[in-house]
């Protein structure tokens, strides 16, 4: 079975859960490794960034707390693998407090 969307084939999806903010990763293969971690500062504005560190691809999410759940519209494109363009559609549900707290990451890794 192929699933695509948008013209894009899916390689890979599915729902990770993050206890008090544990990194989760993603190895495509040994030189295209993805992390996602989450963060929270007082500022409560909500923000996406991404650096490269010791090979992995660390895309931080800051302040994704909304209890009714956060979307994208658009795929985040993430980089090149086997010549084709990968991006991730992402919905992150944010439940409990800061003390104490899941993040259900449900997401679609997309090629093309």
């Amino acid at each position: 079975m192929e699933v695509s969307i948008g013209g894009r084939s899916v390689i890979a999806s599915g729902v990770a859960i993050s206890i008090n903010d544990q990194p989760i990763r993603f190895t495509f293969t040994n030189d295209f490794i993805i992390e996602i971690r989450f963060s929270y500062d007082q500022s409560n504005n909500q923000n996406i960034s991404s650096a490269v560190n010791k090979g992995v691809l660390v895309i931080s999410f800051s302040n994704f707390v909304n209890p009714l759940g956060t979307a994208c519209r658009e795929p985040l494109r993430l980089g090149v693998l086997n010549d084709l363009p990968i991006s991730l559609s992402f919905s992150l549900d944010y439940i409990g407090n800061q003390e104490n707290h899941i993040t259900i990451f449900k997401y679609v890794f997309l090629r093309g």
